[in-house]
């Protein structure tokens, strides 16, 4: 049986400041924005799940999986044997079951604005960001690989910068810019996250269509 959508909620990721963090998974969509000239202070990303689980059946190999699972495809449903906890993953980053993000992989970037006007960004370093809970509290076999395993290896890792295809007039530094080491953070996570309004359940029948009605020009384009 298929697992069906679950709630949807948005992270709002900054991208005005001079330094800001970007998840890996809003790569595409920064990309994408500058690509079209729309450039914005915020990326946006919406973050739900249709269902779609991994084939492999290890650990090692479901997270090797979903961590490199393009985030157009959406989060990947997590089920750990022997818990009732149900986690979700994309590109390069972790949520448990509310979407709080248990672990991502970002880049630390510079934002430079030049006295012509245009504006060109430079990688200041690699960052794996893990949540306190599951560093503190390891309940299952997941909790204990992103703070165990996935942090030893990332910790060991030589990591290079993306290739600039595609958008070489907005980054400053060559293709694949090698960084020796990747720098860990233990904190929440600073971006905000916010659910789909809900309507309250003092709202009745009435008060819905009476909405509708207002805005019906609205609903119809």
């Amino acid at each position: 049986m298929d697992t069906p959508i679950t709630f949807e909620k948005y992270m709002e990721i900054p991208i005005s400041s001079d330094v800001f963090e970007l998840p890996l998974f809003a790569f595409e969509d920064f990309k994408k924005m500058h690509q079209d000239k729309k450039i914005g202070d915020v990326i946006v990303a919406s973050l739900y799940s249709c269902g779609q689980t991994s084939n492999y059946k290890s650990l090692d190999s479901i997270m090797k999986d979903t961590l490199s699972t393009p985030f157009d495809k959406h989060l990947c449903r997590i089920q750990i044997p022997n818990s009732t906890n149900v986690y979700y993953a994309t590109f390069g980053a972790v949520f448990d079951e509310d979407f709080t993000p248990l672990m991502m992989l970002s880049w630390i970037m510079e934002r430079r604005v030049h006295e012509e006007g245009f504006i060109k960004y430079r990688y200041k370093k690699p960052l794996l960001r893990l949540n306190p809970y599951p560093c503190l509290n390891k309940e299952d076999a997941l909790q204990k690989f992103i703070c165990g395993k996935w942090m030893t290896t990332a910790l060991g890792a030589t990591v290079y910068t993306p290739s600039t295809y595609g958008w070489r007039d907005f980054i400053e530094q060559p293709d694949y810019l090698c960084f020796d080491y990747v720098k860990v953070e233990i904190d929440e996570c600073p971006f905000v996250i916010k659910g789909t309004d809900v309507p309250s359940i003092s709202v009745t029948n009435e008060d819905l269509l009476q909405l509708a009605a207002e805005h019906i020009d609205e609903i119809l384009q």
